[in-house]
């Protein structure tokens, strides 16, 4: 990846009041058919990601979610079901719906079997994007336990050594329950950048670094426009390749959805059309040994990391999620960072929906 920040600082950006950002997407939800609850659920995961300045998981993808419903690739009033389950597993189905209420539904399905069996695997199929894992590894590390969630999505990626996308950017979540307040959340995408920042440098035709993708005729490009129709790289080369692969298996396959071309029906493309899946681990730290002991010895290794030796021309030494809560109460207290760019667009889908701006 070249030298040149990505994204880059110094967007123009506006600041939204935080009750009428959600306002307006559940609004946005609303006009194209998703009942009260469902809307609500939704919603709610978007803000929290918009709120933790996790942008690319907030207002910006809703215009990609709001698209793929009109285009009757998700059922508005889909709901999901727990279809099979055992002592420790459980398999749900989205039913084609959003992917919200399935990812809640899973998390809490994986508190309550854990808290029995001490672990629990849930697996998804059948569904539409969960958007932000980290929010369900959260709401189980806030139940007390050790949480993995992954999904696979649509082939934006190509494979090392390969020039044509058939992975998934197939992010991974890893939430910890800690001694203080808040859990510890490590929230990536596997490719080199999530493919939501080459969409929001696509809105202006801002350049993106060299490296990072090729156009459809596998050449390198620097014009988001041209990556968008062709693939980005996985980050850290094969390694990332292998991990998009491996968590592509475990939430696709594994748990009985597609994973790789088969989903290629989301980005309209004029194939069968296959529903995401879903994949999330719950383990209760008590089934080792004691929960006390868990949480002052994470505790410690945290107070370890903050308390390194800072690199020259750092500030801080941060632990995943230090950044997420500061921004989140920042956001409350002073209202939402938002590009000016993606509040453009989200202007321009809210005029063809009927649904008024916030002033």
């Amino acid at each position: 990846m070249a030298a040149m920040e990505f994204p880059p600082r110094g967007r123009p950006t506006r600041r939204i009041d935080p009750a009428a950002l959600r306002a307006l997407m559940l609004g946005l939800l609303r006009a194209v058919g998703c009942p009260q609850d469902i809307a609500e659920i939704a919603a709610e995961v978007h803000w929290e990601a918009d709120l933790r300045g996790h942008h690319i998981q907030g207002l910006d993808h809703m215009t990609e979610l709001v698209g793929n419903i009109r285009a009757g690739r998700i059922d508005p009033e889909g709901r999901p079901e727990l279809v099979r389950d055992g002592p420790a597993w459980a398999q749900i189905s989205g039913h084609n719906g959003l992917g919200h209420p399935a990812g809640l539904l899973a998390a809490a399905t994986a508190v309550e079997k854990a808290g029995g069996a001490g672990v629990a695997v849930i697996g998804v199929k059948d569904s539409a994007d969960i958007f932000l894992v980290g929010y369900y590894a959260e709401m189980i590390a806030r139940a007390g336990f050790a949480a993995v969630v992954t999904t696979n999505v649509p082939p934006h990626v190509h494979p090392f050594g390969g020039a044509e996308a058939v992975l998934g950017t197939n992010p991974i979540a890893f939430a910890f329950p800690t001694a203080g307040a808040d859990p510890v959340i490590f929230d990536m995408a596997t490719s080199v950048v999530a493919a939501s920042h080459i969409r929001q440098a696509a809105y202006d035709g801002s350049p993106i670094p060299e490296g990072i993708g090729v156009g459809p005729d596998g050449r390198p490009s620097t014009d988001p426009k041209i990556v968008e129709k062709g693939s980005i790289g996985s980050m850290a080369g094969h390694r990332g390749s292998g991990l998009a692969l491996c968590l592509g298996l475990l939430s696709g396959p594994l748990v009985g959805a597609a994973t790789g071309k088969a989903l290629d029906s989301w980005l309209g493309r004029d194939v069968p059309h296959k529903g995401l899946g879903h994949f999330l681990l719950a383990v209760d730290p008590g089934i080792f040994g004691d929960v006390d002991t868990f949480r002052a010895a994470v505790e410690a290794h945290l107070g370890e990391i903050r308390g390194a030796r800072r690199a020259e021309g750092m500030e801080h030494v941060l632990v995943p999620g230090d950044r997420l809560f500061e921004t989140r109460a920042r956001s409350l207290a002073e209202g939402v960072t938002m590009y000016e760019n993606v509040w453009r667009e989200a202007a321009k889908l809210a005029s063809t929906l009927g649904v008024e701006m916030p002033a």
